[in-house]
């Protein structure tokens, strides 16, 4: 648009010249405006135009009419400073108008791409939570991706995208991928949303706090198997419905790790019999088992005996199981409540034994080997045993001396002491 010679006589404004200078200015600042407001708004609509577009480009269009108008008034007289100024004030506040528009559009872009990313992250939680087997912690799951899913639609539903309204959003809307993550990941475990969560924190918390005891035992552990022993305890407390009061997580997890089938109860053995040499995490475990089982109750007398499986192989055990005769536990006593559990590699004589004992605990809720000899009955290192009849078989070898042969099943009764 070119600036006609007429725009540079000289009008009064405020009973004092204008100028042509000042005219000159006024008009190209004006000019100036809705240039740069015309490249705003051709820019926004390629990109999508809509209502608020048509809208900035009538006022655009309008006001440069206006400014041609001026420009080629015949009398000079009737163009007026003060209509210069205000053309020139409107046109600096439509400029203003289209690039906050351009601003508001841009965070609506950048907001709807994050939205579109967001609900693309909702699609493995909702896929894990198809594989669950349980329809009561899959109606769990569901509901708190719902309720994610319905924030997601709160932030979509959001008008507002001023930059302090955009931030909040924004912020929301990763606080959301956040959650889904943990939805994804506590569903794939198979237990509810709260116990998953549960899990998390005491893992957070051994992390956050390596000396305490849930970090100690975390750091004795596997960093593998911490997870998913702790949620075998949640799902063991499901399943029977208890809480494992008055042990801490820690301790709990104490006892499903000497319990557990991955065999943590091997090396503690070994370390306790001195095979080994010493080592702080399996002291840990052991340490903290003893600690556990003193906090629960004593298996009641009426429900005795049980009964435990030995390989005869492994140790003099004709020196401990002395008839009449009273011994300590050097390692934990692992028995079934109802019967013991057949080895398949035993390498000398099968110890049965029978045991009546009295401050036994039972940790069958918590093991790691669910169901166990009927349930396991657990005795801590120092326990003291006599040794009330054994039952052996006897051959005799080529010199004339007594044994009792390796593929033997020799049956013991002892009685805590």
């Amino acid at each position: 648009m070119s600036v006609s010679i007429s725009r540079f006589v000289d009008v009064m404004r405020d009973n004092r010249p204008w100028g042509k200078k000042g005219r000159a200015a006024k008009d190209a600042e004006a000019f100036a405006a809705l240039g740069r407001m015309q490249a705003v708004l051709d820019t926004l609509k390629s990109a999508a135009p809509d209502k608020g577009l048509t809208e900035l480009q009538s006022r655009h269009d309008a006001l440069a009419r206006e400014l041609d108008a001026a420009g080629n008034a015949l009398d000079s007289k009737k163009i007026q400073a003060a209509e210069l100024d205000d053309i020139a004030r409107r046109a600096g506040a439509a400029l203003a108008a289209a690039e906050a528009y351009a601003g508001d559009m841009q965070r609506r872009t950048a907001r709807q791409q994050e939205i579109k990313l967001t609900r693309a992250r909702a699609i493995s939680p909702a896929s894990n939570i198809a594989q669950i087997d349980s329809t009561a912690v899959q109606k769990e799951y569901n509901s708190a991706l719902a309720a994610l899913n319905a924030r997601i639609g709160a932030c979509d539903a959001d008008t507002d995208y001023s930059p302090s309204r955009q931030s909040a959003i924004l912020a929301e809307l990763a606080a959301i991928s956040k959650d889904l993550s943990d939805l994804g990941r506590h569903s794939f475990s198979g237990i509810p949303p709260k116990a998953a969560a549960f899990v998390q924190a005491q893992i957070d918390e051994a992390a956050a706090q390596p000396k305490s005891d849930i970090g100690r035992m975390a750091a004795a552990i596997n960093p593998a198997f911490v997870k998913t022993r702790l949620e075998i305890l949640e799902k063991n407390k499901l399943k029977y419905g208890v809480d494992f009061r008055p042990l801490s997580t820690a301790e709990a997890l104490a006892i499903e790790t000497y319990t557990d089938t991955a065999g943590d109860y091997k090396q503690m053995h070994a370390l306790l019999l001195g095979k080994i040499a010493e080592d702080p995490k399996i002291r840990t475990k052991i340490e903290m088992c003893i600690q556990a089982l003193k906090k629960l109750p004593d298996y009641p007398a009426r429900a005795q005996p049980t009964f435990r499986q030995e390989d005869g192989g492994n140790y003099p055990w004709d020196q401990q199981f002395v008839q009449g005769r009273v011994f300590p536990l050097k390692i934990f006593w692992s028995t079934g409540k109802t019967g013991v559990v057949e080895a398949d590699a035993v390498t000398g004589p099968r110890l049965i034994v029978t045991v009546y004992g009295k401050t036994g605990k039972d940790v069958a809720k918590m093991s790691g080997a669910a169901g166990e000899g009927g349930g396991e009955v657990l005795y801590p290192p120092g326990t003291r045993f006599k040794t009330l009849a054994i039952e052996r078989p006897y051959d005799i070898d080529a010199g004339g001396k007594r044994f009792t042969p390796a593929t033997a099943k020799v049956f013991i009764t002892v009685q805590e002491v």
